[in-house]
């Protein structure tokens, strides 16, 4: 009786301490949980602000179209000075994202040409650079000899020369300026702007056409070369494209509609 006792006593024991060691281990898994969640939920707290300001830097160097951060500023002189008609009339609409490849295209009507880095039109961007020096670059020496002008010519002219072209591409892809080439050019009657990688295009160009003169006029030989470059551009460019420097000039500020429509029938045969 007694030794059924015993183990009745000790049976009891046996059960009390395994439940205590399975309420105590519960107790500490839901400890556990409970650390885990609390944890959880603070890294979430901390991520949420480190996501956000991940993003405000991801968007703060996202690059923008440098025409357009420029444009920007232009408006906000325009805005000072003339008032909302003058840039409702100036609003960049070129400068939009082109095609990298192929570098050149033959194209010279909607919708390849002006979205290159080159077209037939770069032709015409040379010449800007021959006026460009033909207006700024060989007379210095004449006054101060070259030795003093030398950095002019080959640095500091060249660079007014770009900023210059650099005007020049900002006027054109303005939308009046678009709707002048779409009204009085015949090869222009879609005409949305030039692309960035166009623009990049014809200021290379410019400055190409900058140093061909310099260099002419180093070796005395400008006087021959230039009018024969010019000549050979603008009855090259009639030929293929009906179209030149001298066409561009009369068309935009003296329209011809005989002419107009002769360039149009390019689009006919195309």
């Amino acid at each position: 009786m007694k030794s059924l006792l015993l183990q009745t006593v000790w049976l009891l024991v046996i059960l009390h301490t395994t439940s205590s060691k399975n309420l105590s281990s519960q107790r500490q898994r839901n400890t556990n949980k409970d650390l885990s969640l609390t944890v959880t939920k603070n890294i979430n707290h901390l991520q949420n602000p480190l996501n956000q300001l991940e993003r405000r830097v991801n968007n703060s160097i996202k690059l923008e179209n440098p025409l357009n951060i420029i444009s920007n500023q232009l408006k906000q002189v325009a805005l000072r000075l003339v008032g909302d008609e003058f840039l409702r009339n100036a609003e960049l609409k070129g400068g939009f994202d082109g095609s990298w490849w192929p570098v050149y295209v033959p194209d010279f009507l909607y919708p390849r040409v002006s979205n290159h880095f080159f077209d037939p039109y770069s032709f015409m961007h040379i010449t800007h650079g021959f006026l460009f020096y033909s207006l700024w670059g060989w007379w210095p020496e004449l006054i101060w000899g070259y030795e003093e002008t030398r950095w002019w010519v080959w640095e500091g002219g060249a660079i007014l020369a770009l900023l210059a072209e650099f005007t020049h591409e900002y006027i054109e892809n303005t939308s009046w300026m678009i709707r002048l080439y779409r009204r009085n050019n015949g090869n222009s009657a879609l005409y949305e702007g030039d692309s960035w990688q166009n623009i990049v295009g014809d200021m290379l160009a410019s400055t190409f056409g900058w140093y061909v003169m310099a260099l002419a006029c180093q070796y005395q030989v400008c006087l021959y070369i230039i009018p024969l470059w010019l000549l050979v551009t603008e009855i090259g460019l009639v030929l293929y494209m009906r179209d030149s420097p001298s066409l561009v000039m009369l068309q935009l500020f003296a329209p011809v509609e005989s002419i107009k429509r002769w360039q149009a029938e390019k689009w006919k045969l195309r």
